[in-house]
């Protein structure tokens, strides 16, 4: 008879962490699905290396875990939660010029010839809403909170989108997360170089932080409702907004 293994032994490592929306997290995940909440970042790009994207991207969620999360909504409670990876399974989604030049020619306005194909696109992912569903789905399937593609928009010019939950990115914090890309993409090509060059640059995936917590787990006990806080909360929301 076998022996049985022991109460002791250590339980294999968890895949993944759970954090429930707070407060003004949970406003936002109601709003999303009516079509308020959706932060898009774009880039023209004359280059279109999907692997240094990827790469970059991959250390931008380490960085910042929450990018990593899948949308949770628990009907039973009707609460929002994060699920957040050990590992990033993000996949960039490519438009080669055929398919984005049917996109631009639905988009495209009769006289307004004013308008950039770049700005289409822009217009475009704002108006894709990847989570409309997440509370009325009969599976109530998680959702990513991050979906990048990459348009192609002539031989020489492509256009990189991040469509964003924006109860994990606002437009206040989108900014320092397209320059942080920025400087992870060149990071990542300066690499590519020194590689080439016989360099043999070992590329990492970033030290990986810890999950934040909501924005009112950080007003310290007892002071959420001292003016200095409430006023501060205000001045999130309305930035939020």
């Amino acid at each position: 008879m076998a022996e049985q293994e022991s109460s002791t032994t250590a339980a294999p490592p968890c895949e993944f962490e759970t954090r429930p929306a707070g407060n003004t997290e949970y406003s936002w995940c109601k709003a999303v699905p009516s079509g308020t909440g959706i932060t898009v970042l774009a880039l023209l790009s004359k280059s279109h290396d999907i692997s240094l994207l990827q790469n970059a991207l991959h250390k931008l969620q380490n960085s910042n875990p929450i990018l990593k999360s899948k949308l949770h909504y628990e009907p039973t409670t009707n609460s929002y939660s994060y699920i957040i990876p050990s590992t990033s399974h993000l996949q960039i989604q490519p438009f080669d010029l055929s398919s984005t030049a049917q996109i631009l020619q639905q988009l495209k306005i009769p006289n307004h010839t004013s308008i950039s194909d770049f700005h289409l696109i822009l217009e475009h992912e704002l108006n894709k809403n990847s989570w409309v569903n997440t509370a009325t789905s009969s599976d109530h399937s998680d959702t990513d909170v991050l979906f990048p593609s990459i348009y192609r928009l002539s031989d020489e010019k492509w256009a990189v989108t991040l469509r964003i939950h924006t109860s994990t990115c606002d437009r206040a914090a989108a900014l320092a997360l397209l320059r942080k890309l920025l400087e992870l993409m060149s990071s990542e090509k300066g690499k590519g170089i020194n590689e080439n060059e016989g360099g043999g640059v070992e590329s990492e995936l970033g030290e990986k932080m810890e999950v934040g917590l909501g924005i009112e787990e950080y007003i310290p006990a007892g002071k959420a409702n001292k003016p200095f806080w409430a006023r501060g909360m205000d001045m999130v929301g309305y930035g939020l907004n």
